[in-house]
């Protein structure tokens, strides 16, 4: 099982174009940008564990829930998707 390259979702080479060049494109077509294509792709680098079971694969798959862990912070999930709505408002709606 591969989980493939975020990277492979942008329209440009960043070795060839300029970062901006990218994101304008990226931005045009309504594809993620590529700061979060990054992201993406440091997140999901995970390594799929054998033996395949329901077990392994759904923790190479599955986020862990923030709740899971002793450092959960409540307001710091608050500030996080106050930062994504703003994101998208800035990327998508503004636009518009």
């Amino acid at each position: 099982m591969t989980k493939g390259t975020p990277k492979k979702w942008q329209v440009l080479d960043d070795a060839c174009f300029d970062r901006d060049q990218v994101e304008m494109v990226q931005a045009a077509i309504n594809a993620p940008s590529p700061a979060q294509l990054e992201f993406w792709q440091e997140k999901h680098s995970v390594p799929l564990q054998l033996p395949v079971s329901n077990a392994t694969v759904t923790k190479w798959r599955d986020d862990p829930l923030p709740w899971s862990s002793a450092d959960f912070d409540h307001q710091a999930l608050v500030g996080e998707r106050v930062h994504q709505k703003q994101e998208f408002l800035t990327r998508y709606e503004i636009p518009k």
